[in-house]
């Protein structure tokens, strides 16, 4: 991208957390009280600098390097995202999903 634009690569990544930023507070501040007849979760997987199985032996891995995974959930019929995080892939994070799930009055028709 940033030899695309013919920008410096700290100019493409500074847009991209000031838009990260923008879109979580507007996010945050506009989608409340939701009233989704399903709510549809899941979870997608990445990698930060290596797979887990890699670190070990990556050369100057960054602390956070390995398996990464975004949880989502989404009314099914509207497909409007109620909630997201991003952490490993356990039971605390999809219970820190379900919290963040307050902006829907749905989750006991949460689908999996």
């Amino acid at each position: 991208t940033s030899r695309i634009a013919d920008v410096s690569k700290n100019a493409v990544t500074k847009l991209l957390e000031d838009a990260g930023k923008a879109c979580a507070k507007f996010h945050d501040e506009n989608i409340k009280g939701v009233e989704a007849k399903h709510v549809q979760a899941d979870e997608i997987w990445a990698f930060c600098y290596a797979k887990a199985r890699n670190v070990e032996g990556a050369k100057a891995a960054p602390e956070d390097a390995g398996d990464i995974w975004t949880w989502t959930a989404m009314d099914r019929d509207s497909k409007l995202m109620i909630s997201y995080t991003v952490g490993d892939r356990s039971q605390g994070t999809a219970l820190t999903l379900r919290r963040l799930q307050t902006r829907s009055r749905a989750m006991s028709t949460m689908l999996c």
